[in-house]
């Protein structure tokens, strides 16, 4: 992990400015997931779609489970194809890509902080 102490720094910053900038805006709130990652989206037999571990539901902008889609998170909904087949479903929005950068570094340095976790306790 020490030799990826830079890498994480830049990424702790990274959130920090990110979040600075979007202090002052203000934001409609939804409910999103928490977790919606592909690992979480059932497809049975019909092709009726459930979305499952409904753990963690919290009041936040759109783009906090938007963050998922094209992240390289869970391995899936990675590919261009697949995010443009999402967006479509999805319908029309507006994305602030600044709230969607924070959201994926926030992600990253909460892994990366329950991985250390793990590791010393």
């Amino acid at each position: 992990m020490k030799k990826n102490t830079l890498a994480i720094h830049r990424l702790v910053d990274r959130a920090e400015q990110l979040a600075q900038k979007l202090q002052n805006e203000s934001h409609k709130f939804v409910l999103c997931h928490f977790d919606i990652h592909g690992g979480n989206v059932m497809v049975d037999g019909n092709n009726i779609i459930y979305i499952v571990d409904w753990d963690e539901p919290i009041m936040a902008p759109k783009e906090r489970d938007l963050m998922f889609i094209g992240g390289g998170v869970g391995n899936v909904w990675n590919k261009l194809h697949e995010e443009v087949f999402f967006y479509k479903g999805y319908e029309e929005t507006e994305i602030n890509m600044t709230m969607l950068a924070y959201y994926r570094h926030e992600r990253i340095v909460e892994d990366i902080v329950h991985s250390l976790v793990r590791i010393y306790f």
